[in-house]
C-alpha cells in the first residue's frame, strides 16, 4: 500500500477533462495528487491545470516517463482510447479509461489482454454505476424490496451543445464509433443490464442521423433478458427538455432512478430520496483507493467490452432490420 497519495496523470485536455478537474479539485482532494497532464495542445494543457502544480506535457511518452505519475486517465477520442490505455498499462500504469472503452471489440480484447500480461489495473469509466441513487437502487432491487423486476425504460435525451459539431471525430463513426447512441447511450445500456443482473439474449433496434451533423442522434432498442424481463432504451441529441433517467418496473413498485434522486412509486403518496450527483468523485475515489490497495479493477475492462458489445449489435441489427440473437454472450 503506498504511503502517499497516488499520482495521477491526465492524458487528453477536452471537455470532458474539466469534470475530472473540479472532482481532483475538490471531493478527491484527498485521494489524488494531479502529478502530470499532456495534449498536443500544451497551451490548453497549461490552461487547465494552472495553479495545480502539475506537470505538463506533449506527449504520452514523455507523461509515461515521469516517475511520479502512478495512474493515468485517458480522456482522448474514443477511437485513441487503446493506442493510449495499451503503452500506459505496459509501463506499469494502472489505467480509467473513459467509456466507451474502445471502438472495436478488438481493441477492448488487446486492452483487456495487455492488463492481464502486465498485471497493471484496467478500470473502464462508467459512471452511472458510481452514483449513490443508482447504487442505492441496486441493492433495493437485489435485496428483493421492489418485487420482481419486469421492464426496465431507460431515457437518454439530451440537447446536444453546438461545439459538439464542431469536433470532427464526434461526426465521423469510424473515429467516434457511433453517434449519441454509443457515446451517451452506452451508460444507459450497461447500467440496465448491471441493474437486471441478467443476461442479454437479443436485441432489436432502430437508430436514425436526423439533422446530419453526428452519425446518429435518435435511437430505440429493445433487449430480451434470460430471465423473462425486458430492457427499453431510446435517446434523443434534439431534445428540447433533457432527460437521463432509469424507470424500473417491478411486481410491487414502480421506481425512477436518476442522478440526484429515487421515487419510488406505490398505490400511496411517492416516496422521494434525495442525493448528490457524485459519480465522478466516487469513480476516483474507487480508482484511488484500487490503485493504493492493488486491485481489484472497480469495473474492469470485462465489463466495458460487454457494453460496447451491446452497442454494436444494437447498431447491427438496425443494419440489418433484424433481431440480433447472442447464441453465447458478446461479452466472451
Amino acid at each position: 500500500m503506498m504511503a502517499q497519495l497516488p499520482g495521477l496523470g491526465i492524458v487528453g485536455c477536452g471537455v470532458i477533462a474539466e469534470t475530472y478537474l473540479r472532482a481532483l479539485k475538490g471531493p478527491c482532494a484527498n485521494d489524488w495528487r494531479l502529478a502530470a497532464v499532456c495534449d498536443l495542445d500544451v497551451e490548453r494543457a497549461r490552461t487547465v491545470t494552472d495553479g495545480t502544480g502539475a506537470s505538463v506535457y506533449g506527449s504520452l511518452e514523455e507523461l509515461l516517463a515521469d516517475p511520479g505519475v502512478d495512474a493515468v486517465v485517458v480522456l482522448l477520442p474514443n477511437y485513441l482510447h487503446a493506442q493510449a490505455t495499451i503503452p500506459a498499462l505496459e509501463a506499469g500504469k494502472a489505467v480509467l479509461v473513459e467509456k466507451p472503452m474502445a471502438t472495436t471489440l478488438e481493441d477492448c480484447d488487446r486492452m483487456i489482454a495487455t492488463a492481464e500480461r502486465t498485471g497493471a489495473l484496467l478500470m473502464v469509466g462508467m459512471t452511472s454505476r458510481f452514483r449513490s441513487s443508482y447504487r442505492a437502487a441496486f441493492e433495493r432491487l437485489r435485496a428483493g424490496e421492489f418485487g420482481a423486476l419486469g421492464l426496465i425504460s431507460e431515457y437518454c435525451n439530451y440537447r446536444i451543445r453546438p461545439d459538439w459539431y464542431t469536433r470532427p471525430w464526434l461526426k465521423r463513426a469510424e473515429t467516434c464509433g457511433g453517434g449519441m447512441f454509443l457515446q451517451m447511450g452506452i451508460h444507459n445500456l450497461d447500467r440496465a443490464v448491471w441493474l437486471a443482473g441478467s443476461t442479454p439474449q437479443w436485441v432489436h433496434a432502430a437508430i436514425r442521423d436526423r439533422c446530419g451533423n453526428w452519425a446518429d442522434e435518435t435511437g430505440a432498442a429493445t433487449l430480451g433478458l434470460d430471465g423473462g424481463a425486458l430492457i427499453q432504451f431510446q435517446t434523443d441529441g434534439l431534445a428540447t427538455q433533457g432527460r437521463n433517467e432509469t424507470v424500473l418496473h417491478c411486481q410491487d413498485v414502480t421506481v425512477s432512478v436518476n442522478a440526484r434522486r429515487i421515487t419510488i412509486h406505490r398505490q400511496t403518496e411517492p416516496e422521494v430520496i434525495e442525493f448528490q450527483e457524485d459519480g465522478f468523485a466516487n469513480e476516483l475515489r474507487e480508482f484511488a483507493a484500487a490503485v493504493r490497495e492493488g486491485g481489484p479493477s472497480p469495473l474492469p475492462g470485462a465489463e466495458g467490452r460487454r457494453a460496447l458489445a451491446l452497442a454494436l449489435a444494437c447498431y447491427e441489427s438496425n443494419r440489418t432490420q433484424a433481431v440480433v440473437r447472442f447464441d453465447a454472450p458478446p461479452w466472451t
